[in-house]
């Protein structure tokens, strides 16, 4: 699929950019989301998982957050179940895609960081491992990264890999020249062009071709998470900074049409957490440089989505497939002087999460809260697949059909820069870490000692309103809220002990 070249728009004010959502789709070449046959059927349902690496929850046109445009994910939200409260139980990539596809907490599945030498233990049940016992044809297409170094040269342990019909992954992160591990070879192919459409294209033919039994197809981009290699030459020129040179868009990238729609990028309204300076000299913030590239990512990654339903449409899938839209986690883009994840902002631990499958589930906005542990016991809920383990996330497909009221009053979050166990001798970038619960209305977090300088007392624990400081910008610290603060400390305590996490007495207490 090859989207045709939009013209570049001048008017990037947030209204103009509101004002502009529908022309996009034919400025970016993206079909128009027709509305669809009833289609009578008892076969079970299928399932295409879709997610993109690095997405925060606010860069979906239809939020009105940030000024990106994604037409097809719009119409998409307007006949879907959209959870308005979804975040990553840890918001970095190898932690929390381990704790998708297991459905448990880091500290039970054992992958606290990226960069581990062991993968995902392969004797753990997984996403693959249900859907495959449920009798589904199954597909996995795109980044897994659930693992160490191993995974870098394709190795994945071959119980994990016999659990997909289909298998083709990607490793790295070089989005115009990616390199691919498919089946059973060892070793990769590579393919010139945006990997995104190459890897929709691979998940439709999979589709296409089981189109006449129960499919289950995962499809997991790369993009908007920064990229490298074979057509970046143009992204790393110079950059200003007080400490000498930047790349250029800070590895940000996307097809050149789509990043001039992000043109000139400091004309791109910024949120108001967001700091125009980062040094008394007055260097400009360098998340500037990311716009283009990572705005223009989601937009051409809308461009797929919309082949990906277009094509289910045409198969006559539509109304009898569970699509879901996720993400691993955000993306700081600049916010409280971070780019990136890893951090307990709403902008890294809040993941887009859209979900329908035909009537079955209403089609509205939610602010109930769920995370990356519930992702699998809710899908293969929606499906009526049996999920016969023990986890620690939930099902809520009874709330998705509308049959509940509620899905949980908190979430447990959590970072490890250096691991579970860490010794008081390691440096202290190895030393960051912190553990936090999310309600509905409050985000509170303990700190290990690198990231005191966050907070404005020796205490390292920190609330945030996110009700009266959606941008969290005025941290508390007690006073009238103290209350709360203990509250949530002691459940938050409690959680750690249950599930056998010792942050408290070895990094909490530094």
């Amino acid at each position: 699929m090859k989207p045709s070249v939009p013209t570049p728009e001048r008017d990037l004010s947030r209204r103009g950019f509101c004002k502009t959502a529908a022309a996009a789709a034919l400025l970016t070449g993206a079909p128009f989301i027709r509305a669809a046959k009833p289609r009578a059927t008892t076969r079970p349902p299928n399932l295409l998982f879709v997610m993109a690496d690095e997405w925060r929850r606010q860069a979906m046109g239809f939020m009105g957050e940030d000024a990106v445009r994604t037409p097809n994910f719009d119409r998409f939200a307007s006949d879907a179940l959209v959870f308005n409260g979804s975040c990553a139980t840890r918001p970095i990539c190898s932690p929390s895609r381990s704790s998708l596809m297991s459905a448990l907490y880091p500290q039970h599945h054992g992958i606290y960081n990226n960069g581990l030498e062991q993968p995902l233990n392969p004797a753990l049940p997984t996403l693959g491992t249900w859907l495959k016992s449920a009798g589904y044809r199954t597909s996995f297409v795109g980044k897994l990264h659930t693992g160490g170094h191993p995974e870098t040269h394709g190795v994945i342990p071959q119980s994990f890999r016999r659990q997909w019909d289909n298998w083709m992954l990607a490793v790295g992160h070089q989005p115009f020249r990616q390199p691919y591990y498919m089946g059973w070879n060892t070793e990769p192919i590579y393919h010139d062009g945006w990997a995104p459409d190459f890897e929709a294209e691979q998940t439709i033919d999979f589709m296409r071709g089981n189109r006449d039994q129960p499919f289950a197809a995962v499809l997991s981009w790369g993009p908007p998470h920064v990229g490298w290699g074979p057509g970046f030459e143009d992204r790393w020129q110079p950059g200003h900074r007080k400490k000498g040179k930047i790349p250029f868009g800070l590895g940000s990238g996307a097809p050149l049409q789509y990043e001039a729609l992000y043109t000139p990028y400091n004309r791109i309204p910024r949120r108001p957490n967001v700091s125009p300076v980062v040094a008394p000299d007055g260097t400009p913030d360098p998340s500037d440089f990311m716009l283009p590239g990572y705005f223009g990512a989601c937009t051409a990654i809308d461009t797929a989505f919309g082949h990906l339903i277009e094509s289910l449409r045409q198969l006559d899938l539509y109304e009898n497939t569970l699509i879901v839209f996720t993400s691993d986690h955000g993306e700081m883009l600049g916010s409280h002087g971070h780019v990136q994840k890893g951090i307990y902002f709403e902008e890294a631990i809040g993941v887009p999460l859209l979900m329908r499958l035909g009537r079955d589930l209403p089609a509205r906005r939610v602010n109930n809260l769920i995370s990356t542990i519930d992702l699998a016991p809710t899908m293969l809920g929606l499906l009526g697949a049996p999920l016969n383990a023990k986890v620690d996330g939930s099902d809520f497909s009874g709330f998705c059909r509308g049959r509940s009221e509620t899905t949980t009053d908190a979430l447990n979050l959590s970072f490890d820069a250096g691991g579970q166990h860490v010794s008081r001798e390691q440096p202290q970038g190895s030393r960051r870490a912190w553990r936090a619960i999310r309600t509905e209305r409050y985000t509170y977090a303990l700190l290990d000692g690198g990231f005191s300088r966050a907070v404005p007392n020796k205490s390292r624990r920190v609330l945030f309103d996110l009700k009266e400081d959606p941008y969290e910008m005025h941290p508390i610290t007690g006073g009238k809220q103290q209350p709360i603060m203990d509250d949530l400390h002691g459940r938050l305590v409690a959680h750690l002990s249950a599930v056998g996490d010792n942050f408290m007495t070895t990094k909490y207490v530094w």
